[in-house]
């Protein structure tokens, strides 16, 4: 089992390779642990209220992360350094979706947009 912390999960996602398992919290931190020795790996704030919605990039380091604050983070779970931030919707990020050659990101928010980025 992995250990207790003393903030509210609010979303969970397993790495594509089964390695990791991140947490996202109402608290507005990412939390990633190795999912073999339960060993916290990094705990990286960046968003400014509570984390959505969480997406592993299906074939590299990244993870997306898209909160209540209208941004979305990419991480590279490697270092737990920022990538990017995406802005663009008005209002909180609600779901993210990687393509499946990881080339596009789809977001979703209460705005009512779906956005479409594109790595370069």
């Amino acid at each position: 089992m992995l250990p207790t912390i003393s903030q509210t999960v609010w979303r969970i996602g397993w790495s594509p390779d089964g390695k990791y398992i991140v947490g996202g919290t109402l608290e507005r931190d990412i939390i990633l642990w190795n999912a073999s020795t339960y060993v916290l790996i990094f705990k990286p704030s960046g968003h400014t209220d509570r984390v959505n919605e969480l997406a592993w990039h299906p074939r590299s380091n990244i993870l997306a992360s898209g909160s209540y604050d209208g941004t979305i983070i990419l991480w590279d779970v490697n270092t737990g350094d920022v990538v990017a931030t995406l802005t663009g919707h008005n209002g909180p990020v609600t779901a993210l979706a990687w393509n499946s050659d990881g080339t596009q990101l789809a977001s979703g928010g209460e705005d009512g947009t779906i956005r479409i980025w594109t790595n370069e």
